[in-house]
């Protein structure tokens, strides 16, 4: 299955990333980091400690406290990216809406001047960097493994300071600790977007049926009644709040998103007000 890309690429002109300002650090560039560094903009004063540059102390504090005091700087940095995308057997049917979102974040991230690195996730690790408008859509959504697994194998060398964007369902056991720090060891920013089609986010009751395991095959005979909805909202519901909780106390971003709905109306919607991303010119009218 090869997905058409063109309409998400037409909205990149319309929105820019504001999770792309200010990473921590990472290799020299023409971003600055929240960490000290060498740039001409001023960011705070510390005592002197052995090692500092000279140059940096601040002669004027000198004689105002009779200490030596140095003068930091904000580091300039070259802006990095990455997207995880799973790749999965269980994002498959959402799967035009998932590399429509990845194209879309990752043509963003090249309006900014980034370094931009896709990481599709399926059972392996494989990383896009050229060409990825043109290699994404043809992905096969095929993976077995879940992403913590995949993740836990230490194939992504992710870059220290990138801005990582994890695209997923997340609809497999993890502890969301754990799975925060594997996907943000080192990273300048997080963010995490569940993909759900409307029947996973908002079952029905619907009677008997045969459940498969798209991942391992495994079959369960299921009658689905309001009693099982009811427990699956709530164990949705504390895997969503359990991820959201991760990312408010790491300074992430956690995002829902409905396959259902068109790449237009995630950008209008949740992409916004979940703060990915903004509108530019005529777009934030």
């Amino acid at each position: 299955m090869s997905v058409d890309v063109a309409d998400a690429l037409a909205l990149v002109p319309r929105y820019r990333l504001r999770l792309a300002v200010q990473p921590p650090r990472g290799l020299p560039g023409d971003h600055l980091a929240r960490a000290a560094g060498s740039s001409i903009e001023f960011h705070d004063f510390r005592h002197y400690v052995p090692g500092d540059d000279p140059r940096h102390i601040d002669w004027a504090a000198v004689a105002r406290t009779d200490q030596l005091i140095v003068r930091l700087h904000r580091a300039e940095v070259r802006l990095s990216v990455e997207i995880l995308l799973d790749a999965s057997r269980s994002l498959e049917r959402k799967a035009a809406r998932a590399v429509q979102c990845a194209c879309f974040l990752a043509a963003l991230a090249r309006k900014a001047g980034a370094r931009t690195t896709v990481w599709t996730i399926d059972d392996a690790a494989t990383a896009l960097r050229e060409d990825i408008e043109k290699r994404l859509p043809d992905v096969a959504f095929e993976g077995r493994v879940p992403l913590p697994a995949c993740l836990e194998r230490g194939g992504l060398r992710l870059e220290i300071g990138s801005i990582r964007i994890v695209i997923s369902d997340f609809l497999f056991p993890h502890d969301p600790l754990k799975l925060q720090g594997l996907v943000g060891s080192g990273a300048g920013a997080v963010a995490m977007l569940q993909l759900l089609a409307a029947d996973e986010e908002r079952p029905a009751v619907e009677g008997g049926l045969r459940l498969v395991d798209v991942e391992t095959a495994e079959e369960r005979e299921l009658v689905v009644n309001e009693e099982i909805v009811r427990q699956y909202r709530e164990r949705l519901g504390r895997l969503q709040e359990g991820l959201s909780s991760v990312c408010r106390a790491t300074r992430g971003t956690f995002i829902r998103l409905l396959a259902d709905e068109t790449l237009e109306a995630l950008c209008r919607g949740p992409l916004v007000s979940g703060g990915l991303i903004e509108p530019v010119g005529a777009a934030a009218c």
